[in-house]
């Protein structure tokens, strides 16, 4: 296993990503004005990314498993419905969606780099050992799962 798997919690990887893209706003070129246009594609994002998050997590709440996705090994339930039914990933997808709008609301595209970077480093370090040691938990009915379902979307 990598030194860096499942080691830093996809949240605080968020709020890491967020915070940079706060701090870094000033510095980046962006549009001379956010339009109605980018400002209602942020709005719309932010809900959505926010209806993910919360739907995740309700959904592993109700099939009584754990969201903690530190340590898949302690999932007692695939759960492939409700929102796991088109998507694998609604919470990180849910992230993604957040950052996004921030990015609308600042109207600097270069922001995308920062989203694509935090898409990158949580497929390696945190979906693909998730869809490992899962894959191992839950064999074949994992595998059915991600023939049928997207990781993102």
């Amino acid at each position: 296993m990598d030194s860096l798997e499942l080691k830093i919690p996809p949240a605080l990887l968020f709020i890491l990503t967020a915070t940079v893209m706060w701090a870094s706003a000033g510095c980046l070129p962006a549009f001379d004005s956010v339009g109605w246009f980018l400002c209602a594609l942020g709005w719309f994002s932010f809900v959505i990314g926010g209806l993910f998050c919360v739907l995740g997590v309700l959904w592993f709440v109700i099939h009584h498993t754990t969201p903690d996705p530190r340590d898949p090994s302690q999932s007692s339930t695939l759960v492939t419905s409700g929102i796991y039914s088109k998507t694998r990933n609604p919470m990180y997808l849910g992230f993604v969606l957040l950052l996004s709008s921030y990015m609308f609301w600042q109207g600097s595209p270069l922001m995308a780099l920062y989203i694509a970077a935090f898409v990158c480093f949580l497929t390696r370090y945190q979906i693909i050992p998730e869809e490992r040691i899962l894959g191992h938990r839950f064999g074949q009915t994992f595998q059915e799962y991600t023939n049928r379902v997207p990781r993102w979307w």
